[in-house]
């Protein structure tokens, strides 16, 4: 049975986290120690913290086409990508701070070859248990999507007059647009916006062009509409 006090206090202290500092991602784990050997530990008496910076949807472009390669097969070209290269880079590229005796030194926005070297010598569980943290902060989970898809429906049907208590996507969707070609989010803008958000952007997006097209197949004409904060909307003054 999941603790909902120490689900709900975890939600709270990555959303007050980001109120600080909305481009770093604060992770903590629960740890033991054994001397001088530190491994994560549901039950652990002490908690170590490590800062990341915020993962941009460029910096996951970049990093993952680092990461691949493409090759033949059956005359199909094939993508391949080596998620322990990603995990290397994403340490390297977005690991800042952290409360372990290890100093993390960056120049030019990666950590130096040196430092890494040391980083290197922490447990492999500890680091993992980290970068998962760091990870899950970008993920969208299937709960989640089933929400989003079931508001999307909503907000996206003929007749629509919005969406009662938004999950995050719509409102961020309802906020800013359908990036480049409705609001001038321009290419730059794209690139900066932390992966998570991208995500959730591209899904909407991907939901309104769904209807959209069924509504073309159907011969009618959908009513313009504005979109307000929350995710409600009101017909366009204009249309």
């Amino acid at each position: 049975m999941i603790d909902m006090s120490l689900a709900a206090e975890e939600i709270a202290r990555r959303e007050l986290d980001l109120l600080v500092d909305p481009d770093s991602v604060r992770v903590r784990v629960s740890v033991s120690w054994d001397g001088d050997l530190c491994f994560p530990d549901i039950r652990g008496e002490h908690e170590e913290f490590a800062i990341f910076r915020t993962m941009t949807f460029g910096d996951n472009m970049v990093i993952e086409k680092a990461c691949s390669h493409e090759f033949e097969s059956d005359g199909r070209k094939v993508t391949e990508t080596d998620f322990n290269e990603m995990r290397r880079l994403t340490i390297k590229r977005n690991l800042v701070d952290w409360s372990l005796d290890i100093p993390v030194i960056r120049e030019n926005g990666w950590m130096t070859p040196e430092s890494y070297l040391s980083v290197g010598k922490v447990s492999a569980p500890l680091m993992e248990a980290f970068l998962d943290g760091f990870w899950k902060t970008s993920e969208i989970g299937e709960e989640e999507e089933k929400v989003i898809t079931r508001q999307a429906t909503i907000l996206f049907g003929n007749n629509s007059k919005g969406v009662m208590d938004a999950c995050e996507a719509v409102k961020l969707y309802c906020t800013l647009g359908s990036f480049s070609e409705k609001f001038g989010i321009g290419k730059k803008d794209l690139l900066g916006l932390p992966l998570r958000e991208y995500l959730l952007l591209k899904m909407m997006s991907n939901h309104e062009n769904d209807f959209s097209r069924r509504n073309s197949k159907k011969g009618k004409t959908p009513t313009t509409r504005i979109a307000g904060p929350g995710g409600r909307i009101r017909p366009s003054r204009s249309g």
